[in-house]
Formats: C-alpha cells, structure tokens, sequence
C-alpha cells in the first residue's frame, strides 16, 4: 500500500533528479575545477580536498557517459555530460578518476596544450 510518505519521497527524489539534471546541483556540492597547475576538487564550490597536478597524469580517456569499474574512483557530477577517465602516473590505491567537467571541450584544450595524452 502506497502511503503519503512514500509519495512525498518519491517526489522528492524526482525533485531531485531534475534539479540535478538541470542545474548541475551536484556541482555545487563537489566539483573538479581546471586550474594552471592541474585540477582541484573541491567540497561546496571552495573546499579544496585534492589536487591533481598535470605532472601526474598519465593519459585521459573520453568514456563517453558511462564507465563501470571497481578501482576507480567516481567524481562524476553532471549528468548526460561526457565523461574523462584520467590515469594517475602515482597513486597509493586509487590511480583512475571520472570526472565530468562543466565544459568538456576547454577541458580537452587546456589537457592538449599541457602535453597530455588522449586515448
């Protein structure tokens, strides 16, 4: 039986759903931000938790929309955008990162003219 509460969180969700669609909600929760020096990945649009600096970065692959893989780690936050998997030249654990930058192709570009390879 369907009750109010279980309308009122499946609304929410579809609230949810779109706003991220839409606006890129998530982006303003985390995000990976180009910089000169690399990409920084930040909580709340100015947190700064990491930063992945071009001289470790092996090579960037253009997955498309979609990859699925257990060592990676997952830092996609914009849906129907494309997806970069990026290969860490030194990692401890985790070596692989999907990203899903606000615009692909100044991404491609600034990774281009540091000297980093595509696949």
């Amino acid at each position: 039986m369907i009750t109010t509460v279980t309308i009122i969180i499946m609304l929410g969700m579809c609230l949810f759903v779109f706003l991220s669609w839409r606006y890129d909600a998530l982006s303003y929760i985390y995000d990976a931000k180009l910089r000169d020096y690399g990409i920084d990945f930040v909580l709340l649009s100015y947190l700064k938790v990491y930063t992945l600096k071009f001289s470790n970065i092996e090579h960037v692959k253009d997955v498309g929309g979609g990859y699925l893989c257990l060592n990676v780690f997952n830092f996609k936050n914009r849906f129907f955008h494309t997806t970069f998997l990026i290969r860490k030249k030194k990692g401890w654990i985790i070596r692989q990162l999907l990203i899903t930058p606000s615009d692909s192709n100044a991404f491609v570009t600034l990774l281009s003219s540091k000297g980093i390879k595509f696949l």
